[in-house]
């Protein structure tokens, strides 16, 4: 797991709660748009965020709908993307193609919910919040490989802005 501490905005939030960036003077940005050309970096953190079983196994595909019109996109392609998982001793692969980022995660013991499960790096031309990405749970089991009955919930939990 990646430990990143050069944070300059912290934007935390649930869906339609973001709050509005706060960057001071000599940031780039001019009413809250980056200037042109500009190219701002995020971490964002994807969590499950409903309770239930734990879960053997998660598959979740995440899109960039952008609500402002910018342009932007995760970080590296295909199996490079510059991802983090945050689930201890899990299995995990991501793949960053055709304009989604796929993610899964196995567990033999299982990982409790709500947990956060992964964070990845993001550049943008425009800020970003929680309400940006879609965030949808393809797949997902028990530890015995059962099909969870209460369905997972996802989505962007937090975004922060590295540069």
């Amino acid at each position: 797991m990646r430990s990143v501490f050069a944070a300059a905005v912290i934007l935390v939030g649930g869906r339609g709660s973001a709050p509005e960036p706060s960057v001071g003077v000599g940031d780039g940005v001019d009413g809250g748009t980056p200037s042109s050309g500009l190219l701002l970096t995020y971490e964002v953190t994807f969590a499950v965020l409903n309770s239930g079983v734990s879960l053997g196994a998660l598959q979740l595909d995440i899109e960039f709908i952008g609500s402002s019109g910018g342009r932007g996109g995760f970080v590296g392609n295909g199996s490079s993307v510059d991802c983090d998982s945050h689930v201890p001793g899990a299995l995990v692969a991501f793949n960053n193609r055709d304009g989604t980022l796929r993610a899964g995660f196995i567990h033999t013991w299982g990982f409790a919910r709500p947990s956060t499960v992964a964070s990845c790096r993001f550049k943008s031309t425009v800020f970003v919040v929680v309400d940006d990405f879609d965030v949808r749970v393809t797949d997902s089991s028990d530890t015995d490989s059962n099909p969870v009955f209460s369905t997972p919930v996802a989505g962007a939990s937090q975004v922060r802005l590295l540069e």
